[in-house]
Order: C-alpha cells, then sequence, then structure tokens
C-alpha cells in the first residue's frame, strides 16, 4: 500500500522516476513540460519517507509473516477454493470461486472480512472496451481472505474452518 523502490538498475531508475512524474522531465522548465506518456503522481512528502524508512527495519519480519500466513492458507485451504499464485512478497492471499458474494456474506455473517477482487478491467468505462476477455472474467469471481501481517495463526485457522464448513451449511 505505497512504498518505494531502491535499484542499481540505471534504466528501471529512469522508467520509474518517468512514470512518478507523468514523464515530465522537469516542471520548472516550460519548454520540457509536457505529459509525453501516462504516467502517475507519485512522490513522496519528507514524513512520508522518514516513517518508510522507519518501517524498514521490520521489513524481513513482515515478509516472513506474510508467507507463513500464505503457508498456512495452502495447506489447508478447502479444495472448491483455487488459490492464486504468488511468485513475489504474498501480500494477499486470493482465492476464486464462482459465488464469491454469496460466500464473502457467509464469511461477513460470521465476523470475518473478505475483499471482493476487482471488477475486470474492461468494464471501466473509461477503457470502452468492448469484446469478450474470459481470462478477466474468470479472475473476477473471488476474494482477498484475510492475510495482512497482523493476523494471528488463530485468525487464520478460524477462516479456514468457516470455509470448511462453507459448503456443508449451503
Amino acid at each position: 500500500q505505497g512504498g518505494c523502490v531502491a535499484t542499481r538498475d540505471e534504466g528501471l531508475y529512469r522508467e520509474l522516476k518517468a512514470l512518478r512524474t507523468h514523464d515530465v522531465e522537469d516542471a520548472m522548465v516550460p519548454q520540457v513540460l509536457q505529459w509525453r506518456r501516462f504516467g502517475y503522481n507519485f512522490r513522496y512528502t519528507d514524513i512520508q519517507a522518514a516513517i518508510g524508512l522507519s518501517q524498514l527495519t521490520r521489513l524481513d519480519e513482515r515478509i516472513a509473516r506474510l508467507e507463513e500466513i500464505r503457508a498456512l492458507y495452502v495447506s489447508n485451504l478447502p479444495p472448491y477454493l483455487e488459490m492464486l499464485p504468488c511468485d513475489g512478497v504474498p501480500l494477499y492471499s486470493e482465492v476464486l470461486y464462482r459465488d464469491s458474494e454469496h460466500l464473502r456474506a457467509y464469511l461477513r455473517e460470521r465476523g470475518i472480512e473478505a475483499r471482493p477482487n476487482y471488477p475486470c478491467l474492461h468494464t471501466a468505462p473509461y477503457l470502452h472496451a468492448e469484446g469478450l476477455y474470459p481470462n478477466s472474467e474468470r479472475f473476477a469471481h473471488g476474494l482477498t481472505l484475510p492475510s495482512g501481517p497482523a493476523q494471528t495463526n488463530a485468525d487464520i485457522l478460524r477462516t479456514l474452518d468457516v470455509l470448511s464448513e462453507y459448503l456443508e451449511k449451503r
């Protein structure tokens, strides 16, 4: 949820710096004050940078905790759910399930919050996309299970218990 990037790759540095500022090279020079391509407005304040630097001291511990949480889910997930693969730091434990809204309501009734997957990008009005996008549609049906580093093993195991009983109660 935000963050910073550290790299030794000069090309990657230039690319990220360009994206950070809508690829405006220097906002103080009128001759180059133009948007050359799509970008973002990713700039830190000094306070945000100080907080980010202080949190780096806990980075290894937080990553290890996220990996523990994911391992608990992977080894105990009911077979009706498909865990999405993760080839980096497992910030989220995302699962696919066709009737994800019903499952989400079931979890919520039992005091467990799960975030729905984002809607299909091609349905965003500003893209004006037409056509069929079966892969996009497939990934729209899912949930992000509780998986922040502050979750306890007991929280995760309770979520897994409720997920396991879901089909029995349905």
